[in-house]
């Protein structure tokens, strides 16, 4: 079982889900990949943790129950109140509750996956960014060959 099917599974949602938002794909980071910020403009980072990995050997099928947390900061511009933020969380919150409706197909290699515990937008206290800063969060499960 790679990390690598379950990360890009998660992380494509939340990519797709800025995009949808009006994001530029220029615009948006990724925990393993160096942020770059721009200098004007709204961008965002998603993060993603594996918390606990469970070899099932009950069922013998070779299955692999996955959870961890999924974390998504929205950077907008400062003193214009935190509508922008928001309306960009909301799209990420809908994708990851669009995960819950998942049905796997024979040949999938996940075989389940589901979000919970979602969390946000919170907006963060400000630091030295010239940017207003809303989270959301969640935990996520999977189960995968």
């Amino acid at each position: 079982m790679s990390y690598q099917l379950i990360r890009g599974t998660f992380e494509s949602r939340t990519y797709d889900a800025l995009i949808s938002a009006g994001l530029s794909s220029k615009h948006i980071f990724f925990d393993n990949v160096g942020e770059n910020p721009p200098t004007s403009g709204a961008y965002a980072t998603i993060s993603m943790s594996f918390t606990d990995t469970i070899a099932d050997t009950v069922s013998c099928e070779g299955l692999e129950d996955l959870r961890g947390s999924l974390s998504c900061n929205v950077y907008t511009a400062k003193n214009q109140g935190s509508k922008t933020g928001e309306d960009i969380c909301l799209e990420v919150i809908k994708a990851w509750l669009a995960i819950n409706t998942f049905k796997a197909q024979p040949t999938d290699q996940i075989r389940s996956m589901k979000t919970r515990s979602i969390e946000g937008p919170i907006t963060i206290a400000p630091d030295d960014r010239p940017f207003h800063v809303n989270n959301v969060a969640c935990n996520w499960m999977a189960r995968a060959k």
